[in-house]
């Protein structure tokens, strides 16, 4: 089979939603629909990594708000009925107001639309549908209270992304979990 997985913004459900599509990666031509916010999520959270080694090679690719601009050609291909399924998870209430109301502005509601459009069924995992709190798992935060006032920190040396600010918090737009 061909499968679109896109990722939106939502950190609820995402390392679930990142385990689908290492499973279906497996055995099906997989490729990722990220929207700017779900490019931003993943790194946050540390799994982009994992997510862009599922890709390599046609129907195999990796597709951004970044790369694919405002066209979004790759999204055609849905339209032609080149994929069996287009998986969306998870879905903020933000991407599925859009989708309700016919916008599509982000890599991701533009595939639901061309989806529509080539008869490619759809399946779409909102997160915000409950009122009230919910369980979820967290970005990366510091512990200000367990700071040690160190010299020179040295968490903020180690880090690649240079995401920690010492004394301070962590940059989650530089962290990669």
């Amino acid at each position: 089979m061909r499968i679109g997985f896109a990722f939106t913004g939502a950190g609820h459900l995402l390392n679930e939603s990142v385990q689908v599509a290492e499973k279906l990666a497996k055995n099906h031509e997989l490729t990722i629909f990220l929207s700017g916010a779900g490019e931003d999520v993943l790194k946050m959270y540390g799994l982009y990594g994992r997510v862009v080694s599922l890709t390599g090679g046609k129907y195999r690719e990796l597709a951004t708000d970044r790369t694919q601009k405002f066209s979004y050609p790759i999204t055609g291909r849905l339209s032609l009925g080149k994929y069996d399924l287009l998986i969306v998870t998870p879905a903020t209430a933000n991407t599925v107001a859009k989708i309700v109301h016919g916008i599509s502005d982000t890599l991701v509601t533009n595939a639901v639309a061309q989806a529509g459009k080539g008869a490619v069924k759809t399946l779409i995992v909102p997160v915000d549908i409950h009122p009230g709190p919910i369980d979820t798992v967290l970005p990366s935060k510091m512990e200000v209270s367990k700071c040690e006032d160190c010299k020179e920190c040295v968490a903020s040396l180690i880090c690649e992304q240079k995401a920690i600010v010492p004394h301070k918090e962590i940059d989650l737009l530089k962290c990669i979990g």
